[in-house]
């Protein structure tokens, strides 16, 4: 087993735990910030009455947003200036065909009397008008604030009825902080586990090496006291090829073979 070898690699290993729960620590907040930002709200439009909610689009990201209905409404998208001279002329009064005067002039989406409406949108044959000045069909909206009406009055399948309705919403801000996060922790991630890989690669590279190790024969020289070259360049093995103190190489200073007649004397 080459130690060294073992040591890199649990070194190694441990560096890419280190990271992988970083990644997971700043992943969790990601999220929680996400859950934070998340609006969801449960609706209740009266029968022959309208609902406002507002939007806010504050970066060139897409948004995501939801809305479901138990049955059917017209549902209009408005910019905030369009809203205001919709609402305060005859545009509540007459439903969609007040609506859909503001195409090109701030109106973003016009749905006639659909259960579903989504940003991005989503193929729906209730979608009457899709403002072209927009990527809506990507969820992106222009920089701005916005109005999604509700409208169970005129033109409304469910006019004498209430509707209740659900409302999910993400904004464009949040996707925004997700994309930045999800490319920096995917970097790291790979980072991760190329140490993860590398540091498994030398562990078991570490364990199944093995160590340099003196022969057979120089070992017997060794135990017999009369060592033999190979021997003597395995004890030196790994020692500094600088001089000593004295000047001389250390293996100018190798063990001298005993003569014959000092080994028969012995």
């Amino acid at each position: 087993m080459q130690k060294r070898l073992v040591y890199s690699g649990l070194l190694l290993i441990a560096l890419s735990v280190i990271l992988f729960s970083i990644i997971a620590s700043s992943t969790s907040s990601t999220f929680s910030k996400l859950y934070g930002d998340l609006v969801y709200k449960n609706i209740t439009v009266n029968s022959n009455s309208l609902y406002y909610i507002d939007i806010n689009s504050t970066t060139a990201y897409p948004m995501l947003m939801g809305l479901g209905m138990h049955s059917p409404a017209q549902v209009f998208l408005f910019n905030a200036s369009s809203f205001s001279s919709w609402i305060s002329g005859a545009g509540p009064k007459s439903g969609l065909s007040g609506a859909i005067l503001f195409e090109g002039k701030g109106l973003m989406l016009a749905y006639n009397n659909t259960m579903n409406v989504s940003i991005p949108t989503e193929p729906n044959n209730a979608l009457v008008y899709q403002s072209n000045s927009s990527k809506i069909s990507s969820g992106e909206l222009p920089i701005g604030s916005y109005k999604l009406v509700i409208d169970n009055a005129n033109g409304s399948s469910s006019l004498n009825t209430a509707i209740n309705a659900t409302y999910v919403y993400l904004p464009s801000s949040s996707i925004s902080s997700i994309t930045g996060s999800a490319s920096g922790m995917g970097i790291m991630s790979i980072v991760a586990l190329l140490l993860f890989i590398s540091g498994l690669v030398l562990l078991v590279y570490g364990i199944i090496k093995r160590s340099p190790s003196v022969s057979k024969s120089a070992v017997a020289g060794l135990s017999s006291g009369t060592p033999s070259d190979e021997a003597i360049d395995q004890l030196y093995k790994g020692i500094d090829s600088g001089k000593q103190k004295t000047g001389l190489h250390p293996k100018a200073q190798r063990l001298k073979k005993p003569s014959a007649s000092k080994r028969r004397k012995a």
